[in-house]
């Protein structure tokens, strides 16, 4: 990136990152993590976040270069903590920040993050995964298995010497229940989260018409009218083999 490409947002960020890289700039205290599980608007949240409340974005394209989801699995976490960019960012969308037990972790380890999560119906979500990756398993192969609890089913495969494809290796077809019964045990998991901390953690429903405003309040800033943002990232993550 050039210097004279930068716009005034842009460049706010890479000076930020800059000091954090030399030691010149601490973690931000602010923290919002979008904590719902995959195709349940979390990259619209992130962009209402960055375009109209103007905080600082750490999203999938950020996430995915610099290995975050990869290091979760690994079980360095603390090394995502430590990066530049997560010092320097306030709020975080995509994984691995809605993998199992990560919510818990930041809720945590940063005593002033907040947690968002859109409830989606689960009808209408594993229709939106069907259609992600063509009917297969988003992303990593291995890293899906974790997260969807198809570990076991993944080793077998690899046991009898099946070739399983680095991405998109489940077929996803004839799994309706399985998958939406893990969306619903997530999006439990966060609302009793909130039920305990709802100055922390806040659940609203994706169809919601006010849900931004919420989210405005709920972060502490004004309480007015927002523009509605619905963004769809499925082409663009194609290139990125997600």
């Amino acid at each position: 990136m050039r210097l004279r490409d930068l716009t005034l947002s842009s460049a706010k960020d890479f000076f930020k990152i800059l000091a954090a890289k030399l030691g010149f700039e601490s973690s931000l205290e602010r923290k919002v993590f979008c904590v719902g599980m995959q195709r349940t608007g979390t990259t619209s949240f992130g962009d209402f976040c960055e375009t109209q409340l103007g905080l600082s974005r750490r999203g999938y394209s950020i996430s995915h270069k610099r290995g975050w989801t990869r290091a979760w699995y690994n079980g360095h976490l603390d090394d995502v903590f430590r990066d530049p960019y997560f010092r320097t960012g306030e709020v975080f969308d995509d994984d691995p920040w809605w993998c199992p037990g990560v919510a818990s972790i930041v809720l945590n380890r940063f005593p002033q993050a907040k947690l968002v999560m859109f409830r989606r119906e689960p009808e209408a979500w594993f229709r939106s995964l069907l259609s992600h990756s063509h009917g297969k398993s988003p992303g990593y192969t291995d890293i899906h298995a974790r997260i969807y609890g198809r570990e076991a089913e993944f080793t077998a495969l690899l046991t009898n010497g099946v070739d399983i494809p680095l991405t998109n290796g489940f077929d996803l077809e004839g799994q309706r229940e399985f998958y939406m019964e893990k969306l619903e045990e997530h999006q439990n998991w966060i609302a009793s989260l909130a039920s305990k901390q709802p100055d922390r953690v806040l659940v609203l429903k994706l169809d919601d018409p006010d849900k931004f405003r919420k989210i405005a309040v709920f972060l502490e800033f004004e309480d007015r009218p927002y523009t509605d943002v619905r963004s769809n990232v499925i082409a663009s993550l194609a290139d990125n083999n997600r």
